[in-house]
């Protein structure tokens, strides 16, 4: 059995450029939930790292759903988010257990 830990995407075109504080995308968010994380970069700078893009969600997945490297019993949960600096989990285990690296980067988006 395989489980992928998604680090943190938003509905749709999923920008790094939308990433805020209160972890919801402007279209979704509520002039409340803007103003209590108004200046808290913590939690800004924990979705940037835990970011997973569209991509690479499909490039996990799809490897999920089609390696052969993934042993035949037991439980495995890897991580599931870009390549981001300061990310906040490894994918060193993913990367050896499905044979694919994300290549997305929230830094790299400005």
């Amino acid at each position: 059995f395989l489980a992928l830990r998604v680090g943190w995407c938003q509905p749709g075109i999923n920008s790094p450029r939308t990433i805020g504080a209160s972890g919801v995308p402007p279209a979704f968010e509520t002039a409340g939930a803007a103003a209590s994380v108004k200046d808290d970069s913590h939690d800004d700078a924990w979705f940037r790292g835990m970011w997973l893009s569209n991509g690479d969600f499909l490039r996990l997945f799809g490897a999920a759903a089609l390696s052969d490297r993934i042993p035949g019993s037991g439980y495995h949960c890897v991580n599931a988010m870009s390549a981001n600096t300061n990310a906040r989990w490894s994918l060193d285990e993913t990367e050896a257990l499905l044979g694919v690296r994300p290549r997305d980067d929230a830094a790299s988006y400005g």
